[in-house]
């Protein structure tokens, strides 16, 4: 059999492998070798951790004795990320005066199907035991890998060593049933949701089960564009989360938020893409503290600031990072009043980063040159200058916005 080698010139190479070992010359001098057979375990090892396993798989398998046996090592863990190229189906024949046939259900290409069931029973099934993160996206119309992933593999306990989850494409009710087989999962600590389903606005049934998940550490749930519902059920002896890290990619209410909040007494980090305002008052119900929250990240908040006040006064006297953009309302801007919720309220605050964004209309340009003045002065107290907060104003061509920020 011959020698199976890696051009390390090869910029297109998988993983870049000249920093590793020491380069030999083969007969050709203007080009440099090294032969697969002559690296060593470790150093295969730290090749493997950049492959996905069917790559590992495709790529090592059937080559020599000494590869196949090391590829098969229990010791080896392996990542799985399945981004398989899905053509929409191609547009329907006219249909005939006479008849019509019904509309049929959207299958997954044929070639694709055949590929992702070998991926399944050849790779994924046999090495469950080994798999270390399992990464599915769908970015096609109909959304069919995961739902076809799934009817091949279903994730039970035989996959102990799985750490990350990520899900780009599913559907809520596939969604549902996967998160109930989670529970098995021993060492789950991560887990990554992205849901594109236009029909469905109530995520009240799916938080309970990710909150039930014995180890999770950090979870984000992502929804595009959609405003949803969150009714989670009362229940009197609740579950508590693990959660440290949580991401809401979503569209959330403060009282939505604060009643997810009730779940996770472990929570360290806190990000929500929008807070939106909401008919209803929010409600100061926030029975249990978060004694562990150090960070929150409000990516845009509609609220009013008196119910950002009751907000903060109710989970945050350790908050040690607070990121918060703002539209357009100008109460947000009163100093004094920041200065003494800070020092109230948040006296650990390390870190403070503030944006307020407004438009500009032309009926604005003759204040525009007051407002920059104004918007400078109202943060320049002894309070913001011994901080090292440091005060930006940018203009736009239509908009307007002011930032304080640390150094």
């Amino acid at each position: 059999m011959s020698c199976n080698k890696i051009d390390v010139q090869d910029p297109s190479s998988r993983c870049s492998i000249a920093k590793f070992v020491r380069i030999t010359r083969s007969s050709d001098e203007s080009k440099s070798y090294t032969y697969l057979e002559n690296l060593s375990n470790e150093l295969l090892y730290e090749i493997f951790e950049y492959l996905d396993a069917y790559d590992i798989h495709k790529s090592f398998s059937n080559l020599n004795f000494r590869l196949q046996n090391l590829i098969i090592s229990s010791s080896i863990l392996l990542r799985i990320k399945l981004e398989l190229e899905l053509k929409s189906q191609s547009e329907p024949e006219l249909e005939s005066e006479s008849e019509s046939e019904p509309e049929s259900e959207p299958e997954l290409e044929a070639e694709s199907e055949l590929e992702l069931e070998y991926r399944c029973q050849h790779v994924i099934i046999p090495n469950s035991h080994r798999i270390l993160s399992l990464h599915l996206a769908d970015y096609s119309i109909e959304q069919l890998l995961i739902d076809t992933f799934f009817n091949h593999c279903i994730i039970d306990s035989s996959f102990h060593r799985l750490e990350s989850i990520i899900l780009k494409g599913i559907k809520t009710k596939k969604l549902l049933t996967t998160l109930s087989y989670l529970k098995s999962l021993p060492r789950l600590f991560t887990l990554t949701i992205y849901i594109n389903d236009k029909h469905y606005a109530d995520l009240g049934n799916i938080y309970p089960l990710i909150f039930s998940l014995p180890t999770l550490k950090y979870n984000q749930v992502y929804v595009p564009g959609v405003e949803i519902q969150i009714n989670i059920p009362h229940v009197i002896n609740k579950t508590f989360s693990t959660i440290e890290y949580l991401v809401i990619g979503h569209f959330c209410t403060l009282n939505q938020l604060n009643s997810l909040l009730h779940y996770t007494p472990q929570l360290r980090h806190l990000s929500c893409n929008e807070a939106i305002d909401s008919d209803k008052k929010f409600k100061k119900d926030l029975s249990m503290k978060l004694p562990h929250l150090k960070s929150i990240c409000f990516k845009q908040f509609d609220n009013s600031f008196d119910e950002f006040e009751v907000f903060i006064k109710e989970i945050s006297s350790q908050l040690q990072i607070l990121n918060i953009t703002i539209y357009w309302k100008k109460a947000y801007l009163d100093s004094n009043r920041w200065e003494q919720l800070i020092k109230k309220y948040m006296p650990e605050l390390e870190k403070f980063y503030f944006k307020y964004i407004q438009l500009i209309y032309d009926n604005d340009m003759t204040n525009l040159i007051d407002s920059i003045d104004g918007f400078i002065k109202r943060f320049n107290s002894p309070f913001w200058i011994e901080r090292k907060l440091f005060r930006e104003l940018k203009i736009h061509d239509v908009k307007m916005e002011f930032s304080i920020h640390s150094y």
